[in-house]
């Protein structure tokens, strides 16, 4: 796996603050009763698939339902942070890491 970067990437980290405002605006303006959005964490595609399915099954009332317990799964991951152009970027594997630190070292 790798990151395919651009120089379009690079430069919308300056945007980066203005993304993250009208993102969560449109999460509070768009999120109804009803229709919620979840957060799920989604950094193992098969974790993240069985949560999104523990949460429907969760929320749906159907015949022999049975109330499942919750369940953590741990992942060994690195928590590597780093600091990059004011945009902090953590929960990196180490090859993200890497790869962020030499762009910051290039900058």
């Amino acid at each position: 796996k790798y990151w395919k970067l651009s120089k379009n990437d690079l430069l919308s980290l300056s945007s980066w603050d203005s993304y993250t405002f009208f993102k969560n605006r449109m999460f509070v303006m768009s999120a109804k009763k009803k229709s919620p959005w979840i957060v799920i964490n989604a950094n193992n595609k098969m974790t993240a698939r069985l949560n999104a399915l523990r949460y429907v099954l969760d929320y749906i009332d159907y015949d022999g339902k049975k109330n499942l317990k919750v369940k953590s799964w741990n992942l060994d991951q690195d928590r590597n942070k780093i600091e990059l152009l004011d945009v902090l970027f953590d929960h990196l594997n180490k090859e993200q890491y890497q790869l962020l630190n030499n762009i910051k070292q290039i900058l």
